[in-house]
């Protein structure tokens, strides 16, 4: 029989441990001349949270010795968010300029063929794009769906009405796919960090779940490629999870709703009787309907490649459908695969977390909870994973409560996409 709270010491945590390549297997694997320009020294720089920010800031206005130092750079905590915000804008700019001189340019014809191009495959990839249950992704379909709804967006935006009509006849649903997300105010962060192309601007979705610290330990041993430099390393104990064996990690909603608090239910809720609605000063709570409604769902704790506490995080995925989760978690960039993230606040933290049904708080019902403990004391961010399927984003389907790294990356998110901050609309 499930209790009905299950306290977690993030303390008593293993990190999964990757399988670890050395030094020798990278320079095989990639030749000499790769880890060459690798181990440069403004790559080092770039990559090292001790570095100053005013050199930091010089090297942001240099061309970049490897590809890996620009992303280095950007997600370097002692880098200021919106300088990296900035900069990343700017490259978004260029992207759709650069992509809108060449659909503007193009003559009729060209233009007709240039969009039957994505006749054959165009429902397969929304189709992909709309799975929210995904399980698995390919990086060419990331490529080409980035490519074709990007288009559309640039030929919604800023094309003549003959180029709309054209594209809007031969690839509906995906033309009105992008529509609902520009009413939604969606359609940039979707098309820009949502799905990812892997290397065509220095943002990917992958990229805010990773790790580029240079000054780690282990920073010259490359370890399995799954995991390389993650920063949403699971525990070890997660193999073993499942909703009978081990009801540890896994919390029960019955009214819909979750909700996310610092206190424990004793401590937060509204009282009883002549107390009632008498709630403590220092709680703070997040609630919404859960992503598939009623059910039991896991919480775990992910860490980064070095086993720093990164984040906890909620899925709305129901138990029974573990093996979603753990392909999911598996690969780094697939984490959040084509969920549009949503800024929820802060939530102060004084070593404990719970997660669990509202109802618990309000009416003080006996469903399951989690409480994790021994926390880091700090402030967290709070970030809800929407689904975008069907281009009109609604259902959560991950709750991440952030810091350290992670944290600061996805505070550069929000300063580039500001749309993404108090959207009661949507959460």
């Amino acid at each position: 029989m499930i209790e009905n709270k299950s306290r977690i010491s993030i303390n008593s945590l293993e990190v999964q441990r990757r399988i670890q390549q050395t030094l020798e297997y990278f320079i095989d694997f990639y030749g000499e001349e790769n880890y060459q320009g690798y181990s440069t020294e403004l790559a080092f720089i770039s990559g090292n949270s001790k570095s100053n920010s005013k050199v930091l800031l010089e090297l942001l206005d240099l061309p970049p010795s490897i590809e890996s130092q620009e992303r280095a750079l950007l997600f370097n905590p002692a880098l200021p968010t919106d300088s990296a915000a900035n900069y990343i804008r700017k490259s978004i700019d260029n992207y759709i300029g650069v992509l809108h001189t060449k659909l503007e340019t193009m003559t009729s014809k060209e233009f007709q063929a240039f969009i039957e191009e994505f006749l054959e495959s165009g429902q397969d990839l929304l189709d992909y794009l709309m799975n929210s249950e995904l399980g698995s992704a390919d990086w060419i379909h990331e490529y080409e769906a980035a490519l074709m709804l990007r288009s559309i967006y640039v030929v919604q935006k800023y094309l003549n009405e003959e180029k709309r009509k054209t594209c809007e006849r031969n690839l509906p649903q995906a033309y009105a796919f992008i529509a609902n997300l520009e009413n939604e105010r969606l359609a940039l962060p979707f098309l820009f960090w949502t799905i990812s192309d892997d290397g065509d601007h220095p943002l990917s979705r992958e990229d805010f779940n990773t790790n580029f610290n240079s000054a780690d330990e282990d920073s010259h041993v490359w370890v399995d490629e799954n995991f390389i430099h993650s920063l949403c390393v699971p525990p070890s104990v997660w193999k073993d999870i499942n909703e009978s064996a081990s009801p540890t990690y896994v919390f029960n909603i019955e009214s819909g709703t979750f909700a996310l608090n610092n206190q424990t239910p004793n401590a937060a809720t509204y009282g009883r009787g002549n107390s009632s609605h008498i709630k403590s000063e220092a709680s703070q709570s997040y609630s919404f309907t859960a992503g598939m409604g009623d059910g039991y769902y896991p919480v775990l704790p992910f860490f980064d490649n070095i086993g720093e506490f990164q984040s906890l995080i909620a899925f709305f995925t129901h138990v029974i459908d573990l093996e979603v989760i753990r392909e999911r978690i598996s690969f780094n960039y697939l984490t959040f695969a084509h969920r549009i993230p949503i800024k929820l606040g802060y939530i102060d933290c004084d070593g404990s977390l719970t997660f669990g049904d509202e109802s618990v708080y309000t009416n003080h019902t006996d469903e399951v909870i989690i409480e994790y403990t021994n926390l880091p004391k700090e402030k967290y961010l709070v970030v809800a994973f929407i689904d975008s399927s069907d281009g009109e984003p609604s259902r959560v389907f991950e709750l991440a409560v952030m810091r350290d790294r992670m944290k600061r990356n996805y505070e550069v998110l929000f300063e580039l996409f500001p749309e993404l901050t108090n959207r009661k609309d949507l959460v």
